[in-house]
């Protein structure tokens, strides 16, 4: 189900999913739809104002990421995305 995937990607149990989904969805951000061929599943949409404010926010943080990475040598900023991404799979693999 669409709790059980995002419980494994962020590393939250699905109760916890929940009650973000809930809190999203209160706030006008995200929807919860019907799957067809699946009346067990829902999926989770973004909605046009939940898309507005995740560009505003990947916006406004992208000065502070380059701040971060400034005093990274040449080629680092691409070597410490590559640790991350692998630090991520290695949690998820772990479940």
């Amino acid at each position: 189900t669409v709790q059980r995937d995002l419980a494994t990607a962020t590393g939250s149990d699905k109760a916890g999913i929940m009650r973000v989904v809930d809190d999203l969805e209160r706030k006008g951000l995200a929807v919860r739809r019907s799957v067809p061929g699946d009346r067990r599943v829902r999926a989770v949409e973004i909605t046009p104002r939940g898309l507005e404010l995740f560009d505003a926010v990947h916006v406004a943080a992208e000065p502070l990421a380059e701040r971060l990475v400034a005093e990274l040598g040449p080629g680092e900023p691409e070597k410490l995305k590559d640790l991350l991404a692998r630090f991520a799979y290695r949690a998820d693999d772990k479940e």
